[in-house]
């Protein structure tokens, strides 16, 4: 399991050390770099994902595990992301978004519970600033999909699966460490729907991408 408490830390580290090594002595103007031109990239990333979930054992639908309703509680998680994008316009970018959390770990009640999500998004970024330094905002829909597995070898794993349309908030902000290696920082809010309703987390997470 990632150590969850450094990994940020240490994963934004890495990334900075990467971009830091690419950079020209003398790199070019923004105007001469073309940061803010039209085209494909594509990135990978670290995320961490600060828990607010809102389920009980009923609402898992795991009560034949347990002895009466109760909650859980799940601690945070850690996790990966994946980007394919293209800047459409100056201040406007669309990025498919696949990311990946290995587990919200129960904290009460035995056996334990352990919630895997998958999270399929396209979001729309829209930038403030269109130099080496790139601040934004963002929007993107998609859909969630939680895994829920009950820690016991008599259980199916997964137990269930459920899934439902999602929507995340946030910003972050790009630094163009070269014309093309981009290093990101980035924060948001997931508002999921339907069947995953209380699947409800916020994120920080921090990037490497690389533009064609």
């Amino acid at each position: 399991m990632l150590s969850r408490s450094s990994f940020p830390l240490q994963a934004l580290a890495a990334l900075l050390l990467l971009g830091a090594g690419s950079v020209r002595a003398e790199g070019p103007s923004d105007a001469d770099a073309g940061y803010d031109r039209s085209g494909f990239h594509l990135g990978i990333g670290g995320v961490y994902a600060f828990e607010e979930l809102r389920y009980d054992v009923d609402s898992l639908g795991v009560g034949e595990a347990f002895a009466g309703n109760f909650d859980p509680r799940f601690d945070d998680s850690a996790g990966i992301d994946l980007y394919f994008g293209y800047r459409l316009h100056p201040r406007l970018d669309l990025v498919f978004q696949y990311e990946w959390l290995e587990g919200f770990d129960s904290t009460r009640g035995d056996p334990a519970l352990e919630l895997d999500t998958h999270l399929l998004l396209v979001n729309a970024r829209v930038f403030l600033l269109t130099g080496r330094w790139q601040p934004y905002a963002l929007a993107g829909a998609g859909a969630l999909i939680v895994n829920t597995e009950i820690v016991n070898k008599n259980f199916d794993k997964p137990f269930d699966v459920d899934v439902g349309a999602a929507f995340r908030f946030g910003g972050g902000v790009d630094y163009y460490a070269t014309p093309n290696w981009v290093v990101g920082v980035e924060g948001g809010y997931l508002v999921p729907t339907g069947p995953v309703k209380p699947a409800k987390y916020g994120s920080v997470g921090v990037s490497l991408r690389y533009r064609f």
